[in-house]
C-alpha cells in the first residue's frame, strides 16, 4: 500500500516524465561512485572538480554549454565581477544560473575535494539544478525546488549519487528542503522497476549503502509483480512504443597534462547583427533590381558595416575582450590566439595544449643531452 508520500514522488515523477520524455528515465546510464562512469584523474583540486562536474553535465545532456566552477572563496566571485549576488554562502556547492553571456555558474567549496565519490553527489544536485533551469522548469518556491531537484536527480541516473548524499548530510539538507533518504531510494526503486533489468538490480545493489539497500528491496517487493500499474500509474505509454535515445556524447577522460591548459581561451570576431544585415544586403539587391531603382542598393551597404563592427569575444564564454585583454573577466581564461568560430574552442585548445607539451618534452630532452654531454666530458678528463 502506497503512503501518501509514495503517492507524491509518484506524481512527481509522472510529471517529469510527461514533460520531459521517458528515454533517459528509462535507457540512461544509473551512475555509480565507480571509474566506469568517473574514469578521471583526481588530484583534489578544482580542476578535478571541473573535470568530474563536465562529465555530469555531459550526463545529464548539457556537455556543450560553457560553464565556469569557481572556488566558494574566488575573489573574482566575491567582489562581484559578475555582477551576481548568491544566497549559498552555507552549501558545499550551488548553481547560480547563467551570466548575460550564457555561461553557467557553478560553485565548490574547496573542502568538498577530499572525497571525491560524496563530491560526485554534490555536483550532481547542482547538474540536475542546471537542468531545470535550461528547461525552465524551476520552482519559485526554494524548498520545493531543492525536492525537485533532488528528484530530478534521480530521474537523470544520479540517484545512488544522491543517495549517498542524503544519507551523510541527512539533517543538515533536510531543513533545506533537500529529500530525506527513504524518498530518495523510494524513488531509485520505482525507477529500476520501470526498467526491470535484473543484472542493473544487482549493480546498484551492490553500490547502495545497507539503509538506501533495504529501502530499494523493499519497493521491488511491492512493486514488481505490480510493474504494469506502477508503469500506468506514471503515465508511461506502452513498452512496444519506447524508443531507445542516443548515448549521451561523454568527454575523454581527463588528466592533470591536459588540466595546465584548461583556462586556455581563444578570440573571436563577432558580430550579433551579421545574419540581419546579409539578409538585408541579399533583399536590397533583389528589390533594386525588380523595381529598376537604386535606392534599395543603399541596403548593401550593411554587410561592410557589420564587417567593420565586429568585436571579440571569448571563445570560452562569449564575454567580450579588449584588444589589449591577455586574461577573459568572464572565465578568467588565458587568451592564447584566434579562432573563426567558437565551435572549434575544444580542437583549439587540445592543439595549444598538445603542441605545449611537446614543446615541454624537447625542452626536457634537450636538458638531458646536455647532462650527458657534460658527463661523458668530465669522464674523458
Amino acid at each position: 500500500m502506497a503512503t501518501p508520500e509514495d503517492e507524491q514522488v509518484l506524481d512527481e515523477l509522472a510529471t517529469l516524465l510527461a514533460t520531459n520524455g521517458l528515454g533517459d528515465f528509462v535507457f540512461g546510464p544509473l551512475l555509480t561512485p565507480d571509474p566506469t562512469f568517473f574514469p578521471d584523474a583526481w588530484r583534489g583540486d578544482l580542476a578535478s572538480a571541473e573535470a568530474m562536474l563536465r562529465r555530469l553535465l555531459a550526463y545529464a545532456r548539457l556537455g556543450s554549454l560553457p560553464f565556469v566552477l569557481w572556488r566558494f572563496d574566488d575573489p573574482r566571485w566575491l567582489e562581484g565581477e559578475h555582477e551576481r549576488e548568491t544566497t549559498h554562502h552555507d552549501a558545499a556547492a550551488f548553481f547560480d544560473g547563467a551570466n548575460e553571456f550564457g555561461t553557467y555558474l557553478f560553485g565548490v567549496r574547496a573542502d568538498q575535494w577530499d572525497d571525491p565519490m560524496s563530491l560526485a553527489g554534490v555536483l550532481a544536485h547542482e547538474t540536475a539544478h542546471a537542468w531545470r533551469f535550461r528547461r525552465d522548469i524551476t520552482s519559485s518556491h526554494e524548498a520545493t525546488e531543492e525536492r525537485l531537484t533532488d528528484l530530478t536527480s534521480v530521474f537523470l541516473g544520479f540517484g545512488v549519487l544522491a543517495a549517498a548524499v542524503a544519507y551523510r548530510h541527512a539533517p543538515e539538507l533536510q531543513r533545506r528542503g533537500y529529500l530525506p533518504l527513504h524518498v530518495v531510494a523510494f524513488a531509485l526503486g520505482v525507477q529500476l522497476v520501470v526498467r526491470g533489468d535484473e543484472a542493473e538490480w544487482a549493480l546498484i545493489d551492490d553500490a547502495l549503502g545497507a539503509d538506501a539497500r533495504a529501502i530499494v528491496r523493499d519497493v521491488r517487493r511491492q512493486w514488481a509483480p505490480r510493474r504494469a500499474e506502477l508503469l500506468s500509474r506514471l503515465g508511461l505509454p506502452a513498452e512496444t512504443t519506447w524508443k531507445r535515445p542516443a548515448p549521451p556524447t561523454l568527454p575523454k577522460p581527463w588528466s592533470p597534462r591536459v588540466a595546465s591548459g584548461r583556462d586556455v581561451v581563444f578570440r573571436v570576431a563577432e558580430a550579433p547583427w551579421w545574419p540581419v544585415a546579409t539578409v538585408a544586403a541579399i533583399v536590397s539587391g533583389a528589390v533594386a533590381m525588380a523595381n529598376q531603382s537604386w535606392w534599395p542598393l543603399l541596403g548593401l551597404g550593411l554587410t561592410p558595416v557589420a564587417v567593420l563592427l565586429r568585436k571579440d569575444v571569448c571563445s570560452g564564454c562569449r564575454a567580450p575582450l579588449a584588444s589589449s585583454a591577455s586574461r577573459c573577466a568572464g572565465c578568467g581564461g588565458e587568451v592564447k590566439g584566434r579562432v573563426r568560430r567558437r565551435a572549434e574552442h575544444t580542437a583549439a585548445e587540445r592543439a595549444f595544449l598538445e603542441a605545449a607539451e611537446d614543446t615541454r618534452a624537447a625542452e626536457a630532452r634537450d636538458v638531458v643531452k646536455d647532462l650527458l654531454s657534460r658527463a661523458r666530458d668530465d669522464d674523458s678528463k
